[in-house]
């Protein structure tokens, strides 16, 4: 069976890979794992997912294996990042704008200056026009009747000064300071200060947060004011999500394979698996997980054709293949063995690569000897 092939990120090349789980790994470090440089996260339990707040907890799990998601991202929690660009680039256009408008306000007595002298020589212009013969100068003539400009300009060029300084003066020292539209008493710590930050946080599954607590003993569960144990954890997960115990079989088993699930809801299927991670390759497969039971002749869950043929469709425009992930659970298993972590060993695990059948790619293809080989699209593991 040729199994797809990852196809690589345009994007990650350029990216350095690291460890792929957020523990010390002697070959990964180069120094020996010991009880000193071990690290356990800080987790909180939110009923139906685990969330970490700390930075350092946050970019550390997600770098070292790609666990859980931001709340305001995709994936990689990167939302202030973005957002802080955003409002960066706002704030130059704002600081342009105020820039432009403080020198509007600047040339506001040079342009009346400006009109003033352009309708003097046109008074000018029109009155030479009319007494082309005439020696006297119209200085003289309307010298009475219109003012000087020099005076205007000093006036008005007085009043912008005085408006512009209304904040620093003594006299209107007791207006507000919202009413100036500068106020030179803040401290660029306060201009600057943003009241409405907000703080992305990591939000795990409950399969990567007991993955964590019950294979590493790397992440520290709480709920509340208490911690919680293995096996605490394992029965809050079960009551919240009656799928957990398949689910997490199927996470447990994928990866120890050195693959990297992640959720699946946008094709459809349950588990999206990437090689590396998401950040390195495009998704190869889409896992639908199945659970069956050896004591019962029915499967606890089914799908139809009809549903099939439409999830291998969308997934297929994507380049993935779907696996049809069966969880089977021992006929020597009882009901109170499954609330503790230990049963998982005592599941089985069984694979089916589905793909969509095409007749350009299965004609029948007819040798000499009249042989017939017909290729089938659908191959099982």
């Amino acid at each position: 069976m040729e199994l797809r092939h990852p196809v690589a990120k345009s994007a990650g090349a350029c990216k350095s890979s690291f460890s792929p789980f957020p523990i010390p790994i002697a070959s990964v470090t180069g120094k020996p794992c010991d009880k000193s440089r071990w690290y356990h996260y800080q987790g909180k339990w939110n009923g139906d997912s685990v969330s970490v707040r700390n930075e350092g907890d946050v970019k550390m799990l997600y770098e070292m294996g790609f666990f859980g998601k931001g709340i305001l991202s995709r994936g990689k929690p990167n939302f202030q990042f973005v957002s802080g660009s955003f409002q960066r680039s706002f704030k130059r256009k704002r600081y342009r704008r105020g820039l432009r408008r403080k020198l509007q306000v600047s040339f506001k007595p040079i342009r009346k200056e400006k009109r003033k002298r352009h309708k003097q020589w046109r008074e000018e212009y029109e009155w030479y026009a009319s007494h082309p013969n005439s020696t006297q100068s119209m200085d003289t003539s309307a010298q009475n009747s219109a003012p000087s400009p020099s005076s205007s300009s000093k006036e008005d060029y007085s009043e912008s000064s005085s408006s512009s300084d209304d904040c620093d003066n003594p006299v209107t020292s007791n207006i507000p300071p919202d009413v100036c539209r500068f106020n030179k008493s803040k401290s660029k710590a306060e201009q600057h200060e943003d009241m409405y930050t907000i703080h992305e946080y990591l939000q795990l599954t409950l399969e990567e947060a007991f993955f964590l607590v019950y294979n590493f003993n790397c992440l520290k569960v709480v709920d509340g004011n208490s911690p919680l144990e293995v096996a605490q954890l394992w029965k809050k997960c079960r009551q919240a999500n009656e799928k957990f115990l398949p689910n997490y079989i199927a996470y447990h088993y994928y990866r120890s394979k050195g693959w990297v699930p992640r959720c699946g809801i946008k094709y459809g299927t349950n588990f999206l698996l990437y090689y590396k991670g998401p950040e390195f390759y495009h998704s190869s497969f889409s896992v639908i997980i199945e659970y069956m039971d050896n004591r019962s002749s029915g499967n606890s869950t089914s799908i139809d054709w009809t549903t099939m043929s439409t999830i291998n469709r969308i997934n297929e425009r994507s380049a993935k293949d779907i696996i049809l992930c069966y969880v089977i659970r021992s006929e020597n298993l009882s009901d109170a063995e499954l609330d503790e972590p230990c049963c998982i060993e005592k599941f089985t695990i069984k694979e089916i690569i589905v793909r969509r059948w095409l007749s350009e790619k299965a004609r029948e293809n007819v040798s000499k000897g009249n042989s017939i080989e017909i290729s089938s699209s659908i191959e099982s593991d």
